[in-house]
């Protein structure tokens, strides 16, 4: 009993969950997997039960035998051994109810777990009705459960107390016996149905048998319940599928870049024509033309429906949401759109409706686009759910000479019209041959309809040519607001006196050769003979508006009955359409799509029959093109089509035994690959392949089959994406744009060169990418569970420079003042130099070695890099100060599928590693003797702002020697004076200003500045000033000198303050 509400409870919990996933539009494949997850934890927790079943059945087994020692040895116990037997029934219905107790327990809490797993899930969703019954069932028995748990804890009595109670004393044995009588008495009338199985649980605990049978129990109720529990998975699981989840409009063009569906107006001079019959003589019979018309039919969409077995019948109502959308300013009359009827056929949903109120917007007239979704009511038992498409635009199509044509040469590409007037038809070859016993040959698959939309109402020549429908058969042009119909015209040639047309019938649309009776026409399915043969029956077809029931087209169609078939000849050319789901994986691995025996018997060899090929006819004498393990694939699918210059995967012929008969089958395999080369750009593909019965091979003339194989996926999965989130960035490594301050946003990192005084650091400008992100590994997330072969596990991660080009990090400044132009290499891997307004002449600054930057250390090629470097400051970090890239981080499992990655680029600023600045006042005397002498006092900076001279950071590290501070020069030449303006204003050279006086510089060496010089630690150079000239008052000068280290020069500026001349 507790087993079927378990199950009813799982599959109830199961439908649940189901409706939760719907309502919200999310995939199933995550419930379902938790829901199997439950399913296993249920049968370890059944497992559990067992086992403590068998330890209790072993103690209850020892204390029974231990009893029975005591009762035999005391032999004072005649009143209790008047028990012996009660006292085995006793036991046996304790070991028997406290066995049903656990296993009742143990559900109630499997089923306690599941539900308030469910229940978390189930927040706001609403269930059909039949689920809310299943629900409410779970409830009940929950109840149940619940209350049978606490009257087992009020009468229960625990195992191990009454083992130790039995041992001790036959008074305690009386007592546990009474408390069992007790428990039974209480429970008895809940495990009525279980009566009979404690009845025989008491005669057969006896022998050492028991525990094996109940272990066979056990097992047996859980294959049931695993059995009852996957039926009922398969069942939800149907249910699920067949559900509609979304609709995605199919677009029939783009208008100015919109998804749009034409709001078409047929324009047509109203055409008459006589009563016409098969056996008089109407060779001059032609339509009149009439007065110039209009019809507006009204619209016809298509959606895609998610997922395509979707059951569209329970769709209850089609709604649009109709409105006008700015394009650029303003705005007039919303058109409304009213469904007139829909339905679905193979994943896709037809909607034909028709407009009311307002006016269709065009974007180059009225700056207006008008727009439509489609509301799709679909029933969901209690309530229906909505499920709303996406936007599509709508555009007003002014058409006109509509013409009937045939169909399939227009699948070629060419326009083939049919005749306007009977004579015209009557005086040309006819259309096409038909066999003098075949059994119809259906005209709407040979027919359609062609006009021409006006692009420009003022040049007609700018028409664009298409057709309305791709055959009549498929009735296309009822949603369009026309009809064709079919009537044989009579006419006699020379002096015979029976029509041409009499010798055929129509029903429908389907023409068969017949024999005429005295002259005249028979009834369709009359007797067929030879002497049908050389006869040209005549068949006009008209285009009729449905709405006015005038004509639109006419065309006439000429046949001619033939013995044999002079030409090679089309039978039959059906189309088998696929709608799997596709989703690119990256590998070679083979998508198969298989038609069933049924799809090829009916569609194929059902068809045949009809036009008097037998099914033993096709299997003996018609072969497969190119073998049955590769067929050839086909560009079309008339007489004269050739061979496909590209192949879709491979078609394959096997035999299936469909029950004491073999049909041909056949079996479609595409590589993942190539369907992706074709799906990241189109809706659809398509294999052509074609059956061949040889005629007269000397005259060459077969028979064709063509079978046209479209694969459509009802979804294409072909954009894999996913996003770097801020969260994998290690915050403390990342800066906002620009700033100088960590942990304030995550545009920038700062890359720098080794720390000094760090095992093996020797001044190398190398940064690690991956150090600034947590884990110190990218990690890409939000990606679709669907793309299986794109988890962050499969996605290799590299990294790229964006193109600086049309950007602010292009052209750059060096410390010597030349604009250098910033450029990426083909790879992305590396960014050049070339000097602005000089020849192109590239060097490299920065490299990307996997996930390492990398300065350029080359000293033959990283002068211009050295000097983009040294520009400013590390501190200085606005645009166009410190060097700064843009880099991209790229995630692809193969080359040849783009992932999308978003939130994957930022900025690498390139720290200066040394600056140097003179903070210090150096100050001459004119007119000292021997010249007035002061020593150059700079003060060393690195990227940290550690003082090269403060032992506080250094730390015992010489700095100038890490740097490699190699010289200090002075640029005498370029000494400029405020001598001759106001102070501070060095408009002049020092030597345009004054001949007289000199400045000299001292220079230190390489080992001064690093090591020191006399008493000076750090040494840096002497200045000479003389002036051998009059005497002068106060001015400044302005001197440069240019700093040498490790990564290139930095010039800085001495201001140096001269006194007037000594006592003057």
């Amino acid at each position: 009993m507790n087993k079927k509400y378990l199950s009813v409870a799982l599959f109830g919990a199961l439908m649940m969950v189901s409706t939760g996933v719907f309502t919200s539009c999310k995939d199933y494949d995550d419930d379902i997997d938790g829901l199997e997850q439950k399913y296993t934890d249920l049968n370890t927790e059944l497992s559990a039960q067992k086992t403590s079943l068998e330890k209790a059945l072993a103690g209850v087994q020892a204390d029974a035998d231990a009893a029975q020692v005591a009762a035999d040895a005391a032999k004072a116990a005649a009143d209790a051994a008047k028990t012996e037997a009660d006292k085995a029934v006793a036991e046996a219905s304790a070991v028997k109810a406290l066995a049903e107790k656990a296993a009742s327990d143990a559900k109630a809490e499997a089923i306690k777990e599941a539900k308030a797993y469910i229940d978390e899930l189930m927040k706001n969703v609403a269930t059909d009705e039949e689920l809310s019954v299943l629900s409410g069932k779970i409830d009940g028995i929950q109840s149940d459960l619940n209350t049978m748990k606490e009257d087992l804890k009020d009468l229960g009595v625990d195992l191990n107390a009454e083992v130790e109670a039995r041992a001790k004393a036959d008074q305690a044995l009386q007592v546990q016996i009474d408390a069992l009588k007790k428990f039974e008495e209480a429970t008895g009338k809940k495990f009525d149905s279980l009566q009979g199985q404690l009845d025989a649980m008491k005669k057969e605990l006896a022998n050492l048998g028991s525990k094996e049978e109940i272990e066979n129990l056990l097992k047996k109720a859980n294959e049931e319940m695993q059995k009852e529990v996957s039926d009922q998975l398969n069942t939800l699981l149907g249910v699920l599928s067949a559900r509609l989840n979304s609709l995605i409009f199919k677009p029939a063009f783009y208008y100015q870049g919109i998804e749009a569906m034409g709001a078409y107006s047929y324009n047509y001079n109203v055409l008459t024509v006589n009563k016409i019959n098969a056996n008089g003589d109407f060779k001059t019979d032609a339509p009149k033309v009439g007065v110039a018309t209009s019809m507006t039919p009204g619209l016809v969409a298509e959606y895609h429906m998610n997922p395509s077995i979707a059951d569209w019948k329970k769709i209850t109502k089609l709604t649009y949401i109709s409105a006008d959308k700015e394009y650029k300013t303003r705005a007039n009359g919303v058109v409304e759109a009213i469904v007139d009827n829909f339905k679905g056929d193979k994943g896709l949903l037809t909607v034909n409706s028709h407009l009311v109120n307002g006016t269709v917007k065009d974007i180059e007239q009225d700056s207006k686009v008008t727009v439509l979704a489609l509301e799709a009511h679909y029933n969901n038992g209690k309530q229906d759910t909505i499920i709303t498409s996406d936007y599509a635009a709508i555009k007003a199509v002014n058409a006109h000479n509509l013409t009937l044509a045939l169909s399939q040469p227009f699948e070629q590409n060419e326009t083939v019209h049919l005749y306007k007037t009977a004579a015209e038809a009557i005086n040309a070859t006819a259309t096409r041959e038909i066999i003098w016993n075949h059994e119809g040959e259906d005209l709407s698959k040979l027919i359609n309809t062609h006009f021409d939309e006006i692009v420009d109402p003022e040049d007609l020549t700018k028409d664009i040519h298409k057709k309305l429908d791709k055959y009549a058969f498929d009735k296309t042009s009822e949603s369009y607001g026309f009809k064709y119909s079919y009537e044989l015209v009579g006419y006699h040639v020379g002096d015979n006196k029976t029509s041409e047309s009499a010798h055929a019938a129509l029903n429908g649309a389907i023409l068969r050769p017949q024999m005429p009776k005295d002259g005249l026409q028979q009834e369709f399915g009359a007797e067929q003979n030879k002497a049908e043969k050389g006869r040209e029956p005549l068949v006009r077809i008209t285009l009729t508006d449905i709405k006015s029931n005038k004509i639109a087209a006419v065309g006439y169609m000429k046949f001619k009955i033939v013995d044999t078939i002079t030409e090679s000849d089309v039978v039959l050319t059906p189309n088998f359409d696929f709608a799997d789901i596709y989703t690119v994986n990256c590998t070679e691995t083979q998508k198969e799509l298989k038609l069933t025996w049924h799809q090829f018997e009916e569609q194929i060899i059902a068809q045949l029959e009809k036009q008097g090929i037998s099914k033993e006819d096709f299997h003996d004498n018609f072969t497969l093109d190119g073998g049955v393990n590769d067929a050839t694939q086909y560009d079309g699918i008339l007489p004269a089509s050739k061979v496909a210059t590209t192949k879709y995967g491979i078609v394959s012929q096997s035999i299936q035994d469909d029950g004491g008969n073999e049909t041909q089958i056949l079996k479609w395999m595409v590589k993942n690959n190539q369907a992706y080369q074709v799906f990241k750009n189109k809706e659809s593909m398509k294999a052509i392949v074609r059956y061949t019965k040889v005629i007269d091979a000397a005259k060459g003339i077969n028979q064709y089959v063509y079978v046209t194989l479209n694969w459509t996926p009802s979804k294409r999965n072909v954009t894999p994406a996913g996003t770097l989130a801020d969260a994998d960035k290690n915050r403390a490594y990342w800066y906002a744009k620009n700033d100088p301050k960590a942990g304030t946003g995550y545009s920038d990192i700062h890359a720098n060169v080794e720390t000094v005084g760090q095992e093996g650091a020797d001044d190398e400008f190398k940064s690690d990418i991956l150090n600034t992100f947590m884990g110190n590994d990218v990690t890409v997330t939000g990606i679709d569970a669907v793309y299986t072969a794109f988890t962050d596990a499969k996605l290799t991660k590299t990294f790229t420079f964006v193109n600086p080009q049309g950007t602010a990090l292009t052209p750059v400044t060096g410390n010597s003042g030349q604009k250098y132009d910033i450029t990426v290499g083909n790879n992305g891997k590396t960014l050049y130099a070339n000097k602005v307004g000089a020849p192109l002449i590239k060097y490299p600054v920065v490299t990307i070695n996997a996930s390492t930057l990398e300065y350029n250390a080359d000293n033959a090629t990283n002068e211009w890099a050295k000097d983009i470097l040294n520009y400013a400051d590390h501190n200085e970090l606005a645009d166009k100060q410190t060097f700064t890239a843009k880099i991209q981080i790229n995630a692809a499992n193969c080359d040849y599928v783009p992932f999308a990655l978003s939130n994957n680029t930022f900025f690498a600023k390139f720290l200066r590693p040394v600056s140097v600045a003179d903070p210090h006042e150096t100050n001459f005397l004119d007119g000292e003797t021997g010249g007035s002498k002061a020593m150059l006092k700079l003060t060393f900076t690195d990227w940290r702002d550690h003082n090269f001279d403060n032992t506080a950071v250094t730390k015992g590290e010489n700095y100038y020697e890490y740097y490699g501070i190699k010289s200090i020069s002075c640029l005498e030449d370029q000494i400029r004076t405020d001598m001759n303006s106001t102070s501070g204003d060095f408009k002049d050279l020092l030597s345009a200003a004054s001949k007289k006086i000199k400045f000299n510089f001292i220079e230190p060496t390489e080992n001064d500045i690093q090591n020191g010089k006399g008493a000076v630690a750090h040494y840096f150079g002497e200045l000479v000033y003389e002036n051998n000239n009059t005497t002068v008052g106060d001015f400044q000068i302005k001197v440069p000198f240019d700093v040498k280290y490790d990564w290139g020069t930095i010039r800085v500026y001495v201001i140096c303050k001269i006194a007037a001349t000594v006592a003057n």
